[in-house]
């Protein structure tokens, strides 16, 4: 026998333990969990061990009542709270917040430094926004929000002028 033939009659061995296997575990399918084996009417008064054959499985409430009990659920006596809802100092809390958010902020610099280059006695500055570059000297006003107020190295001066407030980039030290 060779190799093939071997292999092919193992294949046919195990498919049919397979089925056998599928079978059987679907035909215990068929009987509830809870049931239990209680011995059929005797017709003698004498007390013998119950046989297999004589044993045949019943399902009671009891059993079945018993085998759930655990699993109740007690039942709630408290009043249900709104699990949503805020209690006064948090809301106190988001009010301070509100009315800090309302008071207009200076929003973060959107430029980033590109390098800088020495004209004379000036500084030009090379400033990115997103895909636009600028080259900006002091005085300078950039989509009229931002003044460019002084240069000197390391750092820039800028002002938003809808709250005239400054703030600062950092642009290097000088060669």
């Amino acid at each position: 026998m060779n190799i093939q033939s071997a292999k092919k009659n193992w294949i046919w061995i195990a498919l049919v333990c397979t089925l056998a296997a599928t079978a059987w575990v679907a035909s215990s399918d068929g009987q509830p969990a809870e049931a239990l084996l209680v011995p059929s009417h005797a017709h003698s008064t004498e007390i013998k061990a119950p046989r297999a054959a004589q044993l045949e499985p019943v399902v009671t409430e009891q059993a079945a009542s018993s085998a759930f009990s655990g699993l109740e659920r007690p039942q709630i006596t408290t009043e249900p709270r709104d699990l949503f809802s805020l209690d006064h100092s948090a809301r106190e809390q988001m009010q301070a917040q509100a009315s800090a958010a309302s008071i207009p902020q200076m929003p973060p610099l959107p430029f980033l430094y590109a390098g800088k280059l020495m004209e004379g006695d000036q500084y030009m500055v090379f400033l990115t926004e997103g895909e636009r570059n600028l080259a900006v000297h002091i005085g300078d006003v950039i989509d009229q929000v931002w003044r460019i107020k002084s240069i000197h190295p390391p750092q820039m001066l800028l002002s938003y002028l809808p709250l005239k407030m400054d703030a600062t980039l950092d642009i290097g030290e000088s060669n």
